[in-house]
């Protein structure tokens, strides 16, 4: 059933940029809802990707 499919993305770095980014979104959610105080380690983290 998976002769011949790929299980590497054909573009691994935007698979990996899309995976970081979705990960800095969850901490960012995690933080805000657990502790405030330490948003903006994320929030950093997302202006870093922003900027490429």
């Amino acid at each position: 059933a998976t002769k011949g499919q790929r299980f590497v993305p054909s573009n691994m770095k935007a698979a990996l940029d899309e995976a970081e980014l979705s990960n800095a979104l969850y901490e960012t959610k995690y933080e805000l809802g657990s502790r405030p105080d330490w948003v903006s380690i994320p929030l950093t983290r997302l202006e870093h990707l922003a900027q490429g």
